[in-house]
C-alpha cells in the first residue's frame, strides 16, 4: 500500500510539473482567438525583427537581429534560429505574451540558456496560441548589462 500511494504522489508531481504554464499568462479563450492553423498546417513559421529601442525598460541602442520560430502543435515543439548583433554576450531568448509596448510572461523559454538554434518541448496550448496570433507575442534576447532584455521583436508571420 505504501509504493501505491508513493506511486500517486509521484504522478500527480509530473503531471504538475508537466502541465504547469512558464509565468503566469492568460491563453485567449478559444472564442476570443482565431482559429488554429489547420492539420495541414503542420508546422507554422513566425518571425521576428529585433530591435533594442521596443524594450521597454531600454534595450542595447546599437543592437539588432533577426528570430525564426518553427511552431508544430501537433509534436508541442518550438523550434528556433535567432541572429543577433551589437549586444554582448547573450544569455537567454524568450517568447513573451504582450503586446507592442508591454511586458508579459514568458510561453515559450528558448532553451535553458542562449543558443542561436535549437528546439524546445513546450505545452500544445502555447504553441498553439502563438502559432494562432503571433503579433499577440515578442521574443526578446536577455544579457548580463540587460537582464530584461536587450532586443526585442514583436511576432508576425
Amino acid at each position: 500500500m505504501r509504493m501505491g500511494r508513493l506511486a500517486v504522489y509521484a504522478l500527480a508531481l509530473c503531471a504538475a510539473l508537466v502541465t504547469a504554464p512558464y509565468g503566469t499568462a492568460k491563453i485567449p479563450e478559444a472564442s476570443a482567438r482565431p482559429a488554429a492553423p489547420s492539420a495541414s498546417a503542420a508546422i507554422v513559421s513566425v518571425f521576428a525583427n529585433l530591435r533594442g529601442s521596443p524594450e521597454t525598460s531600454g534595450g542595447e541602442v546599437d543592437g539588432s537581429g533577426r528570430a525564426q520560430i518553427s511552431l508544430n502543435v501537433a509534436k508541442r515543439k518550438a523550434c528556433w534560429s535567432l541572429r543577433v548583433a551589437g549586444i554582448g554576450k547573450p544569455l537567454s531568448a524568450h517568447v513573451h505574451q504582450a503586446a507592442r509596448g508591454e511586458d508579459g510572461p514568458v510561453i515559450i523559454p528558448l532553451g535553458a540558456r542562449y543558443s542561436a538554434r535549437g528546439c524546445v518541448i513546450a505545452p500544445r496550448r502555447s504553441i498553439r496560441a502563438v502559432a494562432s496570433n503571433p503579433g499577440s507575442f515578442y521574443v526578446n534576447v536577455h544579457t548580463h548589462d540587460f537582464l530584461n532584455g536587450a532586443v526585442r521583436g514583436q511576432l508576425h508571420r
